[in-house]
């Protein structure tokens, strides 16, 4: 939906007022994304989209490669659902702002936290490799893997504690 920011303003008194129009206006945005149609904005950037990775009800990801740092990156746009209002959206700055300062192995580095016309979106890393869900729900689990899983669970709870005293 482009609109001018006149346009964009009355739109949001209009959503503050109607929260079913609000969720109307979301769903339009949570279809455009599963339709596959990458926002506008991410065109007019200096990303070129590879691909859609992965759509949930939490988010969309796509591949792309950004011509600025010459690098394979991720853009990861979260439902406009999860962002109704002004709260949700600065939670949403902020919490980009102090994840792109994590400096740890275990963390993927964000470089970008973006909210050009309305959409909101992350640039990080590109991480070869399948996503922990994917290693889990593929996990046969024995009783010989608890060392294993001990490792997973002990990694995992480092870079939380990582993140949680750095912001």
């Amino acid at each position: 939906l482009e609109v001018s920011k006149k346009e964009d303003s009355r739109l949001e008194e209009a959503l503050l007022l109607n929260k079913p129009l609000a969720t109307a206006y979301y769903l339009k945005e949570d279809l455009r994304t599963l339709w596959g149609q990458p926002s506008k904005k991410k065109a007019e950037k200096h990303y070129e989209i590879i691909g859609q990775i992965a759509c949930t009800n939490i988010s969309t990801t796509w591949k792309a490669f950004d011509h600025e740092r010459s690098a394979q990156v991720v853009i990861k746009e979260p439902r406009a659902r999860w962002l109704v209002d002004r709260e949700a959206e600065a939670r949403f700055r902020t919490e980009g702002r102090l994840a792109s300062k994590l400096m740890h192995p275990n963390i993927v580095p964000i470089h970008e936290v973006g909210v050009p016309q309305g959409q909101h979106y992350l640039v990080m890393d590109d991480v070869d490799g399948p996503s922990l869900a994917r290693v889990i729900s593929d996990f046969r689990f024995q009783i010989s893997d608890f060392g294993r899983s001990a490792q997973w669970v002990k990694t995992v709870a480092e870079a939380v504690h990582y993140a949680h005293e750095h912001g």
